[in-house]
């Protein structure tokens, strides 16, 4: 990242200051942590959340370009 760029607080949910919608702390489990913060348990977990959903989005973006390939296709032959 170029040097200077200021990051973006962590979730809010996070926050101390920041409560629920009925004026509640949020859930443990609600809350966004710094990486060095969490156990290595944790970090084995989040670290095969993003994998899998690092897959699913590969997945689903192969999937689209084969739709918009195919509609380019069909338009191309319908064109007179």
């Amino acid at each position: 990242m170029p040097e200077g760029t200021e990051l973006s607080v962590i979730n809010p949910h996070g926050e101390p200051e920041r409560t629920g919608p009925d004026g509640q702390a949020w859930p443990l489990l609600d809350t966004v942590r710094p990486w060095d913060t969490l156990n290595p348990d944790e970090q084995r977990l989040f670290a095969r959340m993003a994998e899998v959903f690092a897959g699913y989005i590969s997945y689903n973006d192969d999937r689209l370009g084969k739709v918009l390939d195919y509609l380019e296709t069909r338009a191309r032959s319908t064109t007179p």
